[in-house]
């Protein structure tokens, strides 16, 4: 689960709003610019 911030609405979500969704979702919403990695997510090491 990866998750993200909102930067744009998106089905139910609005600005500013944090959720998690699996890998693929998530990176879609980075991708289309509608979300961001969450500031826990930034800091989070790589899995080993």
């Amino acid at each position: 689960m990866k998750v993200v911030k909102f930067l744009k609405p998106w089905k139910i979500y609005s600005p500013g709003d944090v959720a998690g969704f699996e890998e693929d979702q998530a990176e879609a919403l980075i991708k289309a610019k509608a979300a961001e990695p969450h500031a826990d997510e930034k800091a989070k090491p790589a899995a080993k």
